[in-house]
């Protein structure tokens, strides 16, 4: 088992939904695919705690079409998502 591996298991041992979507993005900058994938997936089974994090209101509005639009997110309703994300989102981006 190599270095990379190894921080790659770590970090998907250490995955929260205040880090996951850095995880996410440190996996998709060192093509870590596994890490990747498990990262992802754990931000759309706790999406509601995710979009309440600091890393959502980093993310770029194509990165938050890309995971809103997941037939996977574990979510109450759709129209919530619609609603908490487009309030989150243009709340915190105009000045």
């Amino acid at each position: 088992m190599d270095v990379r591996q190894v921080c790659c298991e770590f970090l998907q041992s250490q995955l929260h939904p205040t880090n996951c979507l850095g995880i996410r993005a440190f996996a998709d900058l060192h093509t870590c695919t596994q890490l990747l994938g498990q990262a992802h997936a754990y931000a759309e089974q706790h999406f509601t705690e995710v979009v309440q994090g600091e890393e959502f209101l980093g993310l770029s509005l194509q990165q938050v079409c890309s995971l809103i639009s997941s037939d996977k997110l574990t979510v109450s309703t759709e129209e919530k998502v619609r609603r908490h994300n487009a309030d989150t989102y243009f709340n915190t981006s105009i000045p």
